[in-house]
């Protein structure tokens, strides 16, 4: 069924979910999973749309196809979402490990040898 208001039908994609051959002029071959363009139900069982790269196009069986989903209008009247606030900054970065510097040696006492006991 076609609209009368005067304004054009809506469109949608679709994709092909089988091979189709054209048997009359006006009728569009289907290649399993191609994207047709502009497609408008021309009634329950036949649609006329147009090949992706706009060279063909014709009347093709609806059962051939499958119709792409258009995404859920949002409704002007409502209010658009607040900006969600910006994320936290990082954390500051470490500053490096610095090695621990060992502590000197003592110098040998004269005439003498040290012995440094190492405890836990």
């Amino acid at each position: 069924m076609r609209c009368v208001t005067g304004s054009p039908p809506p469109t949608r994609p679709a994709f092909t979910n089988t091979i189709y051959q054209a048997v009359e002029d006006n009728e569009l071959s289907l290649v399993e999973g191609e994207l047709i363009v502009q497609t408008v139900q021309e009634d329950t069982d036949w649609w006329s749309g147009t090949s992706a790269d706009g060279t063909r196009s014709g009347l093709f069986p609806a059962a051939y196809v499958a119709l792409i989903e258009a995404p859920a209008e949002t409704d002007p009247k409502l209010e658009p979402e607040a900006d969600a606030p910006p994320p936290p900054p990082p954390p500051p970065l470490a500053a490096p490990a610095i090695p621990a510097v060992p502590e000197p040696e003592p110098e040998p006492a004269p005439g003498g040898v040290i012995a440094i006991a190492l405890y836990e």
